[in-house]
Order: structure tokens, then sequence, then C-alpha cells
């Protein structure tokens, strides 16, 4: 939870970390558009970005549908 709350308030802006904390109850899923495959944004726990430590009881990005994308452009319009 540490971690995951380490991670929250230094992989993103301000303004997003704000965002999701307001929404955190119309959250549905998440998708995260990264170049980097090695962040485990699963583990992203949010937290309310007024506050230093995060309490026990909020959802990791994980739990809230998360899904990444190795961010290489987009898909093709058709598939073979």
């Amino acid at each position: 939870m540490a971690i995951g709350g380490q991670m929250f308030d230094q992989l993103l802006p301000r303004a997003m970390q704000e965002l999701l904390w307001a929404r955190r109850k119309d959250i549905r899923s998440v998708q995260v558009f990264s170049r980097e495959p090695f962040i485990p944004w699963e583990l992203v726990y949010l937290k309310d970005p007024t506050k230093r430590v995060a309490p026990e009881g909020n959802p990791f990005l994980g739990e809230l549908g998360l899904l990444r994308w190795i961010y290489k452009g987009y898909p093709p319009m058709q598939l073979r």
C-alpha cells in the first residue's frame, strides 16, 4: 500500500490525481497508455492527493479494471 501510494504521487500529474480521487466511486475501468512496459500500474494505490499517507480501504488501479496498452501506435484497422 505504501509503495502504491508513492507510485500514485510519482507517476501521475497532480491534476490527474485530483480527477481520479474525485471520481473514484464512478470509475469502472482504467486504461493506461505507456511506452514503459515495466511499471506495475496495477499496484498504483488511489489516495487523496492532499494527504501524505494513504489510509487502508482505497482501491489499487488493478482492482478498478486496469488495462495496459504498450504505446507503439494504434492497432491496425484489420487483423489478418
